[in-house]
């Protein structure tokens, strides 16, 4: 067996085990505590403000995902004040704008201080040099299977000379789907596990989006190991420090 691969073994493992553990948790927490009572009454309180609750909901994203807070709980939040339909709409907005402004900043005024610190990040020049090779694939990867948490990589991307437009729609094309599996996924999950119900489309959403997924990291898998110049692509992407 390649020994390089035995960590991603246990990493693999420990997610197993990890999710597991989440699944009995929650199907424990809804048979003590009334869970779908909640959610309901949490829907019916975001329904209540209309128009605004999406837009404050965007607006505090876009703030705490620039500030460093990771944007996947607020997505999977996204889906349980707001549904699986609205949720993934209001969801992909928050984190377009985030794109958008982090962007901005990286060209504008944040530009020389953002390029000092991304300039001591390992992997950065390799970076760069995946985005010369192919940017549209690159731009999307990342969006998967990211060097650097979700806001670092708008600020990397705004360092670049990739032009706005094509940084916003490849951005869109990992971003879309990512958000799909995160909110359907778990809404999915909150219907079986606490609702006793198997939502069958939904489920079959979920994979059609999880295999886009895999398909941009099977691309990914490729154009990381020609970066690399070796056999074989790291996986989290992983461009080798030389």
């Amino acid at each position: 067996m390649d020994e390089s691969s035995q960590p991603r073994r246990r990493r693999a493992g420990i997610r197993v085990i990890v999710f597991l553990f989440v699944v009995i948790g929650l199907w424990a927490l809804g048979h003590t505590v009334e869970v779908e009572g909640a959610v309901t009454a949490i829907r019916a309180w975001a329904d209540e403000f209309g128009p605004w609750a999406p837009l404050a909901f965007v607006g505090g994203y876009i703030l705490a995902t620039v500030l460093g807070f990771p944007g996947t709980p607020l997505t999977v939040v996204a889906g349980l004040l707001f549904g699986p339909r609205d949720g993934l709409i209001v969801a992909i907005a928050a984190s377009t704008g985030t794109a958008i402004v982090a962007f901005w900043l990286a060209r504008t005024v944040a530009h020389d201080a953002l390029e000092r610190w991304m300039a001591k990040r390992p992997g950065y020049e390799k970076l760069q040099k995946l985005l010369a090779r192919n940017q549209w694939t690159a731009i999307a990867i990342l969006r998967v299977q990211p060097l650097f948490p979700f806001t670092l990589v708008n600020y990397a991307l705004g360092l670049s000379r990739v032009p706005f437009w094509k940084y916003l729609l490849a951005s869109e094309i990992g971003m879309i789907p990512m958000n799909a599996v995160w909110i359907w996924s778990a809404e999915s999950v909150y219907r079986i596990v606490l609702g006793g119900e198997i939502p069958w489309a939904l489920l079959g959403f979920t994979l059609g989006a999880a295999v886009a997924l895999v398909a941009l990291v099977y691309l990914g898998r490729k154009i990381v190991d020609a970066v690399n110049g070796n056999g074989r692509a790291k996986f989290p992407v992983e461009l080798e420090a030389r």
